[in-house]
């Protein structure tokens, strides 16, 4: 494969045009000839699957921190209802 003219050689953008256009295709064996043409899917399929943990980790990380403050914004209410109360009584 050549690039703009017959006698180039093919540059890094094409090859990074190539390599995000067909994903399926081995990096390694585009630019070395060396190993499967085509990537392992397991290998892909983990790395996709790893990026979805990892997004779904952080959902839940922002998810536990805004319910720890509805937890201390209710126990302040809590300890405020509780004062008064005691307050009334003595």
């Amino acid at each position: 494969m050549r690039g703009k003219s017959l006698f180039s050689e093919i540059g890094g953008e094409q090859i990074s045009e190539i390599l995000s256009q067909y994903g399926e295709i081995s990096p390694e064996w585009l630019l070395l000839g060396k190993g499967e043409m085509l990537r392992n899917t397991t290998t892909a399929n983990n790395q996709a699957n790893d990026d979805k943990v990892s997004r779904l980790i952080t959902i839940l990380q922002d998810t536990l921190a805004e319910k720890d403050k509805q937890i201390d914004q209710l126990l302040k209410i809590i300890n405020r209802i509780s004062s008064n109360t005691n307050n009334k009584q003595i």
